[in-house]
């Protein structure tokens, strides 16, 4: 009852601030609140601290710049505030298998919570970080050049961002791990494989941005966008599947960083 206490109440904090400071809706800092009071009642610091450094550092690079990155804003699905969809589509994964070690105190577990925190701040650090690159981001698929904000578009900022993001959950998640030290492996075998996992699930973020991620084009300014009404107006879909969202694939690349983490610890 008292993890449970202190979950509710560090969780409420986190919340409340993020709230004010426009980070969340309101519908997303009960979303928080209930993802960081899973995290806190597992009794250890690592689980909750390592979804605080994502929030955190995403939260900031978000705010970075953001006069320059509201034209390009516009063409995603969502507002600058994350809503219950995107907490869950983001946390969701890595709450999954914090839950499975604290059902089988598998350290494979470990492994996957890692990568998939690795994938997300990846994701998110590139796309926070790459709009505001001078050159215009090419394809995933074929190389060609395509719109700034343009799902599977990939830039080299963005894909340095990436590493870096991915990098830093790794380095902590070694720091913070509730492993001993006779089942943690090698300083380096963590930190690459966290950071290698968080790369591979952003770049299925991006490949699935590109092929299967519901587009729609806006009859008015003839922009490519997520949202199915731009510019005040229906918008009218021309790829994609209509399910696939961007919490839909924010959700499968949380998941695949997580499971590529557990085969390169191998």
């Amino acid at each position: 009852m008292m993890h449970l206490l202190i979950g509710i109440i560090s969780s409420a904090a986190v919340a409340i601030t993020a709230y004010r400071k426009h980070a969340l809706s309101a519908g997303g800092s009960v979303a928080a609140v209930v993802v960081g009071t899973v995290l806190v009642t597992t009794a250890h610091p690592f689980w909750f601290a390592l979804m605080l450094v994502f929030f955190v550092t995403s939260s900031a690079w978000s705010r970075y710049k953001r006069k320059l990155k509201r034209q390009v804003a516009q063409q995603f699905a969502k507002g600058e505030r994350r809503d219950a969809l995107q907490v869950m589509a983001n946390g969701g994964a890595a709450v999954l298998f914090a839950c499975m070690y604290i059902q089988w105190n598998d350290p494979v577990w470990v492994w996957a919570f890692t990568g998939s925190l690795a994938s997300v701040t990846a994701d998110t650090w590139a796309t926070e970080i790459g709009v505001l690159s001078s050159a215009r981001p090419r394809s995933v698929l074929n190389g060609r050049k395509v719109d700034t904000g343009e799902s599977g578009g990939v830039t080299l900022a963005g894909t340095l961002a990436a590493a870096a993001g991915a990098a830093l959950i790794a380095v902590c998640g070694y720091v913070l791990s509730p492993l001993d030290d006779v089942a943690m492996p090698p300083r380096w075998h963590y930190i690459f494989a966290g950071t290698a996992a968080g790369l591979i699930g952003a770049f299925v973020d991006s490949l699935l941005g590109a092929t299967v991620q519901r587009q729609c084009v806006c009859h008015v300014c003839q922009k490519t966008v997520e949202s199915l009404s731009h510019c005040g107006r229906k918008a009218s879909p021309v790829r994609g599947v209509s399910w696939m969202t961007n919490d839909a694939v924010n959700a499968i690349a949380s998941f695949s960083g997580g499971v590529a983490c557990i085969f390169l610890m191998g």
